[in-house]
């Protein structure tokens, strides 16, 4: 008898897997080609999506989450292309590992 994996609590984290994830918003929000980074192409259609995975639909919030969760821009200023800072969120990778990404608390 095998023991049960318990699904993984729904996060910020998660919830962000999820929607870059999501082939229904490639034309908005996509992997970069090195799988370390993500890319919001169009910050309007990524917001009529985003109230699917969060509480909210406004880019302005969702940018300020990645910050609290050590996300950060990278590329030309007006680029919105995100990182995390120590390399734990990549394509790939199991909503599992979302465990590893935590919250800074100010």
């Amino acid at each position: 008898m095998s023991i049960p994996v318990r699904p993984p609590r729904k996060t910020f984290c998660t919830s962000t897997l999820a929607l870059v994830n999501d082939p229904e918003t490639d034309h908005c929000i996509t992997w970069a080609e090195d799988g370390r980074t993500f890319l919001v192409t169009d910050v309007d259609a990524a917001e009529a999506h985003m109230a699917t995975y969060f509480r909210h639909s406004s880019f302005t919030s969702f940018n300020r989450q990645l910050n609290l969760y050590n996300f950060s821009k990278v590329g030309p200023p007006g680029w919105h292309e995100f990182r995390h800072r120590d390399g734990l969120f990549y394509r790939g990778m199991s909503v599992y590992d979302c465990a590893n990404i935590t919250r800074q608390y100010l």
